[in-house]
C-alpha cells in the first residue's frame, strides 16, 4: 500500500468549487507551491503516481523537467535538463520496479528510471523504416501493453501509432496519419486496460482531435485475442 507524508495542518481550499456531477472539489491553491527562482515549473503537461505514493509531473522547463512531490505537496526531487518538449508521462512496473517513458514533442520518447537514468531512447521512425526522412515526428504519449510493448502516439507530429517491443525493435505503424492539412486528426493521449486501447482528446478547442478509428479497432482486436 502506498504511504503518505501529509502534513497535520488542514489544507487551506478555495471557494471555488470544480468538477461536475459526483466528482466535485475544492482547489487547494498552495499545494506543490514551488520558488520560480529555484525550481521554475513551466507547462505541467501530466502527472503520474508511482508505486510508493509519490506524484510525478513533467514540463518542458529544461531546468527541471521531472518533479516529483508527496501527497502533501512537498517537494520531493526534481531532475531533466534537455526534455524541451517533455509533453507525455507514463509509468509503467515490470513487476519489479516502476520506470518512467517521457515523450519529447522535439522527437524522442525516452524511457528512464524514477531516479532520471536514461534506459532507452527512440528517435525518429525514418530509423526504424516507418517515416521519410522528412515527415514530422513529436511524439505525445505512450501506453506499455502487458507484454512490456511500447505504444508511441505521434499526436503533434505525422499523427501515427508507433509499435516497438519493449526491446526497442519495431513493429508496426498504425492508423492513417493526417488526413487533410486543414484539420486535426491527431492522437495526442492514448490509454490502455486490459480490453484494449483508446485515444483521449485532453484539450477541448483547437486541441480537441478526433480520434483515429482504425488505429483502435486494429488494438482493441488484437488485444482481445
Amino acid at each position: 500500500m502506498p504511504h503518505f507524508n501529509i502534513n497535520s495542518s488542514k489544507p487551506k481550499l478555495s471557494d471555488e468549487i470544480i468538477g461536475h456531477g459526483d466528482f466535485k472539489y475544492k482547489v487547494h491553491k498552495t499545494w506543490g507551491n514551488l520558488d520560480p527562482s529555484k525550481t521554475p515549473v513551466n507547462n505541467c503537461h501530466e502527472m503520474v503516481m508511482d508505486s510508493q505514493g509519490r506524484l510525478i509531473m513533467v514540463g518542458d522547463d529544461v531546468h527541471n523537467n521531472i518533479l516529483i512531490y508527496d501527497k502533501s505537496g512537498k517537494l520531493l526531487d526534481s531532475w531533466g535538463i534537455r526534455y524541451k518538449g517533455g509533453h507525455g508521462l507514463s509509468l509503467w512496473n515490470d513487476g519489479e520496479q516502476d520506470f518512467l517513458f517521457i515523450c519529447d514533442t522535439e522527437g524522442t520518447m525516452i524511457k528512464t528510471t524514477l531516479d532520471g537514468r536514461e534506459l532507452m531512447m527512440i528517435g525518429h521512425p525514418s530509423d526504424y523504416g516507418a517515416y521519410e526522412k522528412e515527415d514530422a515526428f513529436k511524439p505525445t504519449e505512450t501506453i506499455i501493453g502487458p507484454n512490456g510493448d511500447i505504444y508511441i502516439a505521434d499526436g503533434y507530429g505525422s499523427q501515427y501509432v508507433l509499435q516497438f517491443t519493449k526491446d526497442r525493435e519495431f513493429i508496426r505503424k498504425i492508423g492513417n496519419g493526417r488526413v487533410r492539412k486543414t484539420t486535426s486528426s491527431r492522437p495526442p493521449m492514448v490509454s490502455a486496460s486490459m480490453t484494449g486501447i483508446k485515444t483521449t482528446p485532453p484539450y477541448w478547442s483547437l486541441h480537441a482531435p478526433a480520434i483515429v478509428l482504425s488505429a483502435l479497432l486494429w488494438m482493441v482486436i488484437i488485444w482481445r485475442k
